[in-house]
């Protein structure tokens, strides 16, 4: 019998992918559980995907580039502003 070195034909063989059954997921650099192609963070784990700001970078990311001083700030929720949409 001859097995199948890559089940999800992505062109990366199981036992190199992080995601050998996703075909849309080869890789998780930042090791998190979430595919690079779909982490929003791929620098730093943020395995929950926040993202407060509604920008394409999750929290964690916004962090490290503004630094970590901006840990002790709180983000407002999307509750806290006034409906904007006309």
């Amino acid at each position: 019998m001859v097995s199948d070195l890559d089940d999800d034909n992505d062109g990366v063989a199981d036992l190199n992918g992080a995601f050998p059954l996703d075909s849309s997921e080869w890789s998780d650099d930042n090791n998190d559980g979430i595919g690079d192609n779909a982490d929003n963070c791929t620098l730093v784990a943020n395995s929950d995907q926040t993202n407060i700001d509604g920008d394409s970078e999750g929290n964690e990311c916004d962090l490290e580039r503004f630094g970590k001083v901006s840990r002790l700030v709180d983000y407002p929720t999307n509750t806290d502003f006034p409906n904007t949409d006309c």
